[in-house]
């Protein structure tokens, strides 16, 4: 049956045959119709003389769940994924619709009510939404559909029913791969609206081009279904406060206590790194002049470069001036390694940029020591000693929430290393 967009009227033609209906010869017979013929555009009428849309009748062939007054449903979605999904309000975007378990916390997304418009259709309403939110449909340009949830305005995309509709494919091929069949030996119903009909299900004869088949076998992440290819087993809510409270269950709980234990640690920590002062370095920008040349003040102060030269000077090497001026501002740390073996550090710290940072050193020998300059904004700094050769750790420090200028001497052998600090 189809609709003659440009007269209003209905076509009606056997879907075997091909043949129309017409009285062109003044009595009923089955043909060939000819484009514009009057006698072949037919208006249907019920009973009571109400214009019956045939997209909407043929849905009257199907078996259709009729939902009980004012109760709340959970639509599961019927597919072989180890986990049991229910169609639910998205968590993060609330006019959007996603298929998910049973979680802790309030689940009233998953909550459906079915309310009666006209003529056997309904408004789809939520109970966590609750108000005037209702289930949609819309159509992407590339003729896909999606569900929505949008404000109730009566037009027909928002109007449903849900109908058994059988598919042989799916069921055959349950079947036959073996495919949870029983599931499906439970009434399952699909969702249609009064605005597309059937014209969205479809039924094809090769089982893996058929959506409705790839959406019951696979799971909800990888199956390439629309919302006209999810069958789904209503279940009353008979609880409306529990569904709304539903406990942690053990993996939520674990997941709960580590995050809540990481948000203390981390509290803990920016407590800790707020009350530890910032380094000064004990390096200024070098004073005096390079070898050879004229012209520079001779003023050195402190200890500018006390610990970078054997002495004191106002004259220096170029080498010397850019090491200073390298070292100006920055934090010494100097490692002595006091152990019997051959030892490599790695640092590992949160940069002045906000980043981290891992730097591997070349090897200290025993009895040698390494010179490093860090920044003083540096932040949760931590000392690993490996031993040289198999990169096995030895040993570890504590974390140092700023840079620290400092003596770091490492003790004993492989079998048990200690650490001894000593300010700068």
């Amino acid at each position: 049956m189809e609709t003659d967009h440009h007269y209003g009227h209905q076509l009606i033609t056997n879907r075997w045959s091909g043949a129309g209906l017409h009285t062109q010869n003044r009595k009923l017979e089955a043909g060939k119709a000819e484009p514009g013929w009057w006698s072949a555009q037919w208006i249907l009428e019920d009973a009571d003389g109400n214009t019956i849309n045939p997209k909407n009748f043929s849905l009257n062939a199907y078996t259709q769940f009729t939902p009980e007054a004012g109760k709340y449903y959970k639509l599961q979605q019927i597919n072989t994924a180890k986990d049991i999904m229910y169609m639910d309000v998205n968590p993060k975007r609330s006019d959007e619709l996603v298929f998910l378990p049973d979680y802790g916390g309030d689940n009233g997304g998953k909550a459906w009510r079915f309310v009666p418009v006209a003529d056997g259709w309904y408004k789809i309403t939520n109970l966590k939404l609750g108000g005037n939110k209702v289930l949609a449909i819309a159509k992407n340009t590339n003729g896909s559909y999606y569900f929505v949830l949008t404000d109730f305005a009566m037009y027909p995309n928002q109007l449903w029913r849900m109908i058994q509709f059988p598919d042989p494919t799916v069921k055959k091929a349950a079947t036959e791969y073996k495919l949870n069949p029983e599931r499906l030996a439970t009434p399952n119903y699909t969702l249609v609206s009064k605005q597309h009909g059937l014209e969205a299900i479809h039924s094809n004869a090769e089982t893996f081009d058929n959506t409705r088949f790839v959406a019951y076998w696979f799971n909800k992440l990888s199956a390439p279904y629309g919302p006209f290819d999810l069958m789904v087993q209503p279940a009353p809510v008979n609880d409306l406060t529990g569904i709304r409270n539903i406990p942690l269950n053990e993996n939520e709980i674990r997941e709960l206590v580590n995050t809540t234990t990481q948000q203390a640690l981390k509290a803990g920590e920016e407590a800790m790194l707020k009350a530890t002062p910032k380094a000064v370095s004990p390096y200024k920008l070098p004073s005096g002049r390079i070898k050879g040349e004229t012209g520079l003040t001779t003023v050195v102060s402190g200890r500018d470069l006390g610990s970078l030269l054997p002495v004191i000077q106002t004259e220096y090497t170029q080498e010397q001036w850019e090491a200073a001026e390298y070292a100006a501002g920055k934090i010494p740390l100097e490692i002595h390694n006091n152990t019997n073996f051959e030892v490599q550090i790695i640092l590992d710290y949160i940069d002045e940029n906000g980043l981290p940072v891992i730097k591997r050193y070349r090897p200290t020998p025993s009895g040698k020591k390494m010179l490093v300059l860090l920044s003083p904004d540096v932040t949760y700094l931590y000392i690993s000693v490996l031993e040289s050769g198999n990169s096995y750790l030895v040993y570890q420090s504590k974390k140092f929430f700023r840079s620290k200028a400092m003596k770091y001497f490492l003790d004993g052998n492989k079998d048990k290393v200690w650490e001894t600090i000593w300010d700068w």
